[in-house]
């Protein structure tokens, strides 16, 4: 394909960013076009890489200027956020190699993204087949002139058994039209220390520990025990922060209703429970982010005076748990945790993929989408690791590989979105790293297991900022001199100062 490239000044002028560097749009393939590309003995063409960067895009003085005037019109154009997309377009290509793919990779899932497949939709910018996080995935299913119709694809959700919760985000609630299909599905549960749950409740069996911990008021009885048989060296939590996901996530409003700031009654049971985790020291008060989560997993945490303190519980999604086992799995902890569901069911969401209302190469965006979420063999391929680098390198024998190809892989572990595969697969994993990480406790069990529960009518898509607002203003109330009255003026106050067009009372 040939382009010229075009130059943007500042992320403001996304859309120009959008009509002047992202892959050509492309009008219906005529059939004459189509000719020249659809017969599955042809060579196979070489997947073009693009990665968007916004750190790229730096003078506020340079503005986009020109398009080519050639246009290839066979290409079938994804946008991801993430990489791993990019693994299932090399393993696609293997399957269909009459197809050329421009994978076009933003270089983080922010709003960069988010306003740029908006900026995209209706002009020659527009991408075949885009990838969605659970913060916006509904977002862009209810609009009307976004994604396509792709309902006739339902009989490969229902063969595979999709969980209910995560097929419900994808479809419109108006038209009833399936309009985004996950292949990732990251529910939570709780993981604890076995050797502190013997020490302070005489056993570490997970369904004696579940019993315990099955609702809030269990938990916090058991934060009690903690502290007092501890002498204050041992703490139920790292922080109050980990408890704003499962209710966040069990709320039935989202932060904005008919441009009004709302609180859901979760958000009110969520402010009390931190309260009373802050004030009675069943938390550690460390500074939310990994740095200090991961030291007290390794078991390398202290407190102001040098003393060994310790973390009994965290609250992890699938995705999590794989990012703490691939940082504490050779650690001294190694071994001495167990999984559970703990007090509330939730989910942190997962990864949708959609087709464009206005694509061009609709039959191989549908045929892309089936093969990456709706596939019973590519959804087992990739939980159980066999996209590993030597597998892709060999496919990809007559491409060319992608730069940083030396992390092109797709090890085992990620929790997919059909339930038919996940019971399928779960013997797999018995004697894997992970479940030697729990004990001999087959985590994909585990996770399988509190999938089954997540709550169906929940908020996925919402502003992620007054999210962080709020959990701004509630570390001052739980762990400071705050009254809550004060803390929720101090919150509507900041909501009101960045968005000054939103209703706050």
């Amino acid at each position: 394909m040939f382009r010229k490239a075009l130059r943007l000044g500042t992320l403001m002028l996304v859309i120009l960013f959008l009509l002047g560097s992202l892959p050509a749009c492309k009008g219906p393939a005529s059939s004459d076009e189509k000719d020249r590309w659809s017969s599955p003995t042809e060579t196979s063409k070489q997947t073009e890489y693009s990665v968007i960067d916004e750190d790229r895009w730096s003078s506020p003085t340079e503005t986009a200027t020109e398009f080519s005037d050639i246009v290839d019109y066979s290409q079938l154009t994804v946008w991801s956020y993430s990489d791993e997309i990019k693994v299932m377009t090399r393993v696609f290509m293997d399957y269909n190699p009459y197809v050329e793919v421009e994978y076009v990779e933003f270089s983080s899932m922010d709003e960069l993204y988010r306003q740029s497949v908006l900026a995209a939709a209706n002009t020659y910018q527009c991408p075949d087949v885009i990838v969605m996080d659970s913060s916006f995935v509904e977002e862009f299913v209810s609009m009307d002139d976004l994604l396509m119709d792709i309902s006739d694809l339902e009989q490969n959700s229902d063969a595979l058994d999709i969980y209910p919760n995560i097929i419900e985000a994808g479809i419109n609630d108006k038209t009833g039209e399936l309009r985004a299909v996950p292949f990732q599905y990251t529910p939570g549960a709780v993981i604890y220390r076995r050797s502190l749950a013997r020490e302070y409740f005489g056993t570490d069996d997970p369904n004696e520990i579940q019993e315990m911990m099955s609702d809030w008021e269990k938990y916090t009885g058991m934060a009690e025990t903690v502290r007092v048989k501890s002498k204050g060296k041992s703490y139920m939590l790292s922080s109050v922060d980990e408890l704003v996901l499962p209710f966040l996530n069990n709320r039935q409003l989202p932060w904005i209703v008919e441009n009004k700031l709302t609180i859901d009654p979760k958000i009110e049971e969520l402010t009390e429970l931190s309260y009373t985790f802050g004030r009675n020291d069943y938390t550690a008060g460390l500074t939310p982010g990994w740095s200090e989560w991961l030291v007290g997993l390794t078991d390398d945490l202290t407190d102001g005076n040098g003393d060994k303190i310790q973390i009994f519980s965290y609250f992890v999604s699938s995705d999590d748990f794989l990012s703490v086992f691939s940082h504490a799995g050779n650690s001294l902890t190694d071994g001495d945790w167990a999984c559970v569901p703990g007090p509330m069911a939730y989910s942190a969401g997962g990864t949708w993929i959609g087709i464009m209302n206005h694509a061009a190469m609709i039959e191989d965006a549908k045929e892309f989408v089936r093969f990456v979420a709706l596939d019973e063999t590519q959804l087992t391929d990739w939980a159980t690791g066999v996209y590993t680098q030597d597998y892709l390198a060999d496919l990809n024998s007559k491409f060319s590989m992608p730069e940083g190809s030396e992390t092109f892989f797709q090890p085992a572990g990620d929790f997919v979105s059909s339930q038919k595969v996940v019971e399928s697969i779960i013997p797999f994993f018995d004697d894997s790293e992970m479940s030697d990480f729990l004990g001999g406790q087959n985590f994909y069990e585990a996770f399988a297991t509190a999938a089954l529960n997540c709550p169906m009518d929940v908020i996925h898509s919402d502003n992620g900022r007054i999210q962080e607002l709020f959990v701004e203003a509630l570390h001052s109330y739980a762990y400071g001199d705050m009254s809550k009255e004060d803390m929720l003026q101090s919150f509507r106050d900041s909501v009101q100062a960045e968005y000054p067009e939103i209703a706050v009372e």
